[in-house]
């Protein structure tokens, strides 16, 4: 070991330019070959996800003993309907329990809150008596808020008659603010009213599309409502991960069945995804591997006259050789570790924008598949290059030029 680190010392110190072209190519290829595999996940996930996202809009479950069932024209349970009920708090308390990979994988979710009007005390809203009234709830988690707010497609396609609409903030937060019904007055915004045992400052007031639904951020519905179904929304497709953590979620929290249609989940550790790893992974770095071992040639024939004299003392041609691997595997490890972390917590979330499935492909045992890919592909090329390098004998070594 001690001649590796003289040799790592020499190469750095006297072959500077060489050096720095080896540390920028191991760098980039590094990158490159993360970066390639995340891709072609990306591009496979995104057919897989968009064919997905059509039946999980039409997904229903429910809570307690199953009464009654709803199928598409296939014979497709698309829904279960039950005889028990959770609150708000509850369901609640069932997605912090999620880890921030799965509450950003989940599709939205949405459910309606049914009240008896008396609760409301909404009367004076109205010019004609109050309406029957229900409330509305479609969450979606914000990973810039790192906590479940406005579902955007909705707000998309959403009229506001009078005022204004939430914020993503304050429909992520526990303010008392109201968006009430097309049949409002005008004059009511602004003013606070009565509704489920608080004081709601009015906001907005829906357009005529709307009217029978109000409605309040989320985490100001107490216990005093309850939640019969849960439907997905369509902005994202389940994967099989997180839809266990989240029936897991549900048993922990939950004293009663949960009843889940038969769901096709989409399963990102299933043994195609891994062959897409091999398959990406031994492409380029068979490339990169090729990149460095010719490269690294060049500072093997510069080092003739002292591998010429290791021979000459009685050290073998495969102890030379692997004084060379181990030089070189010790500075593609480093930058293979190194450079992965830049690449998982630096680069990752960024390349989400542009690649909306990519941070998928990643894990831990994705970054070893590739690391060990990696580092076989330029042991093997490396050791073809010393071996047709120093296939010569001592003396012709001696007689060349080298430092």
């Amino acid at each position: 070991m001690k001649y590796v680190f003289i040799n790592l010392k020499n190469f750095a110190v006297k072959n500077v330019l060489i050096f720095i072209l080896f540390i920028v190519c191991a760098v980039t290829d590094v990158l490159i070959i993360l970066f390639s595999h995340g891709a072609f996940q990306n591009f496979k996930a995104s057919k897989d996800f968009e064919k997905q996202k059509k039946y999980v809009f039409n997904y229903t479950f429910s809570f307690g003993d199953i009464i009654d069932t709803q199928e598409d024209s296939d014979g497709r349970i698309l829904s279960y309907f039950g005889t028990d009920s959770i609150t708000p708090v509850q369901l609640r308390e069932v997605l912090d329990k999620l880890d921030d990979n799965s509450k950003a994988s989940m599709p939205g979710m949405y459910f309606s809150l049914m009240f008896d009007q008396d609760e409301l005390k909404i009367d004076e809203c109205f010019d004609d008596g109050q309406p029957y009234l229900m409330s509305a709830v479609r969450i979606q988690y914000d990973e810039e808020l790192n906590d479940y707010s406005l579902y955007e497609s909705y707000v998309d396609n959403m009229s506001i008659r009078k005022g204004r609409y939430f914020t993503k903030e304050e429909y992520a937060s526990d303010e008392n603010l109201v968006v009430l019904p097309s049949g409002a007055k005008d004059d009511m915004i602004g003013k606070n009213v009565e509704l489920l045992g608080k004081s709601y400052k009015v906001i907005g007031i829906f357009g005529n599309t709307v009217q029978e639904e109000f409605q309040v951020p989320f985490k100001t519905l107490g216990d005093n409502c309850t939640i019969s179904s849960i439907s997905f929304l369509d902005d994202n497709a389940l994967d099989t991960e997180s839809f266990f953590k989240l029936k897991k979620a549900f048993s922990e929290v939950l004293t009663c069945n949960v009843n889940f249609p038969p769901i096709d989940t989409i399963d990102m550790t299933e043994i195609k995804f891994y062959n897409s790893v091999i398959f990406m992974s031994v492409a380029v770095a068979i490339a990169s591997a090729i990149n460095l071992a010719m490269l690294f040639r060049y500072i093997i024939r510069s080092r003739a006259k002292q591998t010429a004299i290791f021979m000459l003392c009685g050290c073998t041609s495969n102890k030379i050789r692997r004084m060379y691997i181990a030089e070189i595997g010790m500075i593609s490890v480093t930058i293979y570790v190194i450079f992965a972390l830049v690449f998982n917590y630096a680069l990752l979330p960024k390349l989400t924008l542009f690649f909306e499935y990519i941070k998928v492909a990643y894990n831990f045992r994705v970054y070893m598949t590739i690391f060990g890919i990696y580092i076989i592909s330029i042991y093997l090329f490396l050791n073809i290059v010393i071996l047709f390098t120093n296939k010569r004998s001592p003396v012709k070594m001696m007689k060349e030029r080298g430092k």
